[in-house]
């Protein structure tokens, strides 16, 4: 479902004066703001469980290493310590070495990406704040 055509008017103007609309100024629907909110608790679950992990996998990494081997196998799993480098060209050094700006830039591959973004205007700095005025809270609603 999309937004209304003679709500996004007003939302556009808005945005386009730098400000963010509100997704009932923007003609979105309740179902949408649910959603959204139901994103953002998944993905402070995800955090949650993505700190847990990487405090296991630091103590799995030291433990390991302690023994001096690489890899051992457990059950199914296999840890393994990868030590690895990672290579990468760096436009500033090959211009210090005298390649053309031009070379450069017809050897650079540039890809693009489309994605969504939530930002937490809650850990933002009071100037966001500011800016959100008029944002209705979905929380405490009801249907």
């Amino acid at each position: 479902m999309s937004a209304r055509p003679e709500a996004l008017k007003e939302a556009t103007a808005k945005e386009a004066l730098g400000e963010v609309p509100s997704y009932n100024e923007a003609g979105l629907s309740r179902k949408f703001a649910e959603q959204v909110a139901a994103r953002q608790a998944i993905d402070s679950q995800i955090k949650e469980l993505e700190a847990d992990k990487d405090g296991l996998s630091r103590e799995i990494f030291e433990r390991l290493a302690s023994t001096g081997l690489k890899a051992v196998q457990v059950e199914s799993f296999r840890p393994t310590i990868i030590d690895a480098d990672r290579r990468s060209i760096s436009a500033e050094k090959l211009l210090e070495l005298g390649v053309p700006a031009t070379v450069i830039e017809r050897a650079t591959v540039v890809s693009h990406s489309t994605f969504l973004r939530v930002f937490d205007t809650t850990k933002a700095d009071t100037r966001s704040k500011e800016k959100r005025g008029g944002v209705e809270s979905i929380r405490g609603k009801k249907r």
